[in-house]
């Protein structure tokens, strides 16, 4: 593929294809938005923690996976003591809503929070046998194995948006010796 040809193909939008077969149709991106998520995405890698949450918050949706439940791309996570354990019917806005409860049970100690997350969690991904503390650490494994799968599938949709280098966008050709630049409009 010609790499100003994947800039224009991340722009009209794509169609994922699942591990179960199902599809979602991701509608193109407007400009703005394609720079607004791009940006987040870099300052993401940056470490920048206000970004990771709002691309969370916003991405998914933007993307039309929220209703789509982890099986559909064979998200697992492991577990110590247990194994590797399958999302199951779990949507990826439920999943988004655990790691939420999970990270308002850890970080402020509510104990509100912690009870939710205890007393949802376990029950939703099949470990109502693990203690409380086992359950906090697969809820970091499952956390960070859904981080995986959001910004895995980001980074490969939005690498189509970065594929061209700025110098394709325009090319102005000419005779020998000319500039490749446009004219100064000042």
């Amino acid at each position: 593929m010609d790499r100003s040809e994947g800039a224009f193909q991340g722009f009209d939008g794509v169609t994922l294809t699942l591990g179960d077969g199902r599809t979602v149709n991701v509608r193109s991106f407007s400009t703005r938005e394609a720079v607004h998520y791009l940006r987040l995405f870099s300052h993401v890698k940056d470490g920048d923690a206000g970004a990771h949450y709002a691309f969370v918050q916003e991405f998914p949706g933007r993307a039309g996976l929220l209703a789509v439940p982890l099986s559909a791309f064979g998200f697992t996570f492991a577990v110590e003591g247990a194994g590797e354990v399958a999302g199951g019917a779990v949507t990826v806005s439920e999943a988004i809503a655990f790691v939420e409860l999970l990270e308002a049970a850890q970080g402020a100690q509510d104990p509100r929070a912690q009870i939710a997350f205890l007393g949802q969690f376990p029950g939703a991904m099949g470990l109502d046998a693990l203690r409380p503390p086992e359950v906090f650490r697969a809820g970091t494994a499952f956390a960070q194995e859904l981080y995986r799968l959001l910004y895995g599938l980001a980074e490969s949709f939005l690498s189509h948006l970065v594929s061209a280098p700025g110098a394709q966008v325009l090319t102005l050709t000419g005779t020998e010796g000319s500039s490749s630049a446009p004219a100064s409009t000042t």
